[in-house]
């Protein structure tokens, strides 16, 4: 019995490992130009184990792209429950995804939408957040940060058709992550701001442009 669970630990450790190395690679290199070879080679395991676990490249993409959306909710979420406004969630987030840009190869997006599984799981998971798009921009509203004469759910649909816009034209290959924030997605919240949002949002822009 201690036998069998200690060979279930290992498992899912060695899943773990994979998935942490796998999405290191296709991050930093693209996802194309990583083989499962180059991953069991990276990890010092037999090609045999890997395929035991995983059983393509795209499966383990989908279980790495699945638990980096996890893992990126939880942050959040633990950054929320500290009482932070929705002014300094959105600071936080905008830092997160800066960061997240700078550590991956533009091939990274190029490559992504080819692999079906993966895509469809963002698109699902991108709808789910919708519901709690609304639910934080009504909570902007009551701190006093978002005006309260705007359709919100036109401006999800906004957000939504820019990311989308960003990725068929590969505006990521034009343009840096700050640039591209601060031209649009930060235009486009500083318009449903009150005063009291403005002025927080105009300090941090003034203190990250200079």
């Amino acid at each position: 019995m201690q036998e069998t669970k200690t060979i279930t630990q290992y498992r899912l450790q060695l899943r773990r490992r994979i998935i942490d190395t796998a999405m290191h690679e296709f991050t930093v290199n693209g996802i194309r130009a990583v083989k499962m070879d180059d991953i069991a080679h990276k990890l010092g395991i037999s090609k045999r184990t890997l395929y035991e676990l995983y059983e393509n490249k795209e499966q383990l993409l989908y279980e790495g792209v699945k638990s980096y959306h996890d893992k990126k909710q939880q942050l959040m979420q633990a950054f929320e429950a500290e009482g932070h406004n929705v002014m300094e969630v959105i600071i936080h987030l905008y830092r997160f995804h800066a960061e997240e840009f700078r550590q991956t190869h533009p091939l990274f997006y190029e490559d992504v939408v080819r692999y079906t599984s993966v895509l469809d799981y963002i698109k699902a998971r991108q709808r789910q957040t919708q519901g709690k798009f609304l639910v934080f921009m009504k909570r902007g509203v009551s701190e006093g940060f978002f005006r309260a004469d705007i359709n919100y759910v036109l401006v999800g649909q906004m957000f939504e058709a820019f990311t989308a816009h960003m990725h068929t034209q590969q505006l990521y290959q034009q343009y840096d992550f700050d640039e591209l924030f601060f031209n649009t997605l930060f235009v486009m919240l500083r318009g449903f701001c009150t005063d009291k949002g403005i002025k927080f949002l105009d300090n941090f822009i003034n203190e990250n442009r200079q």
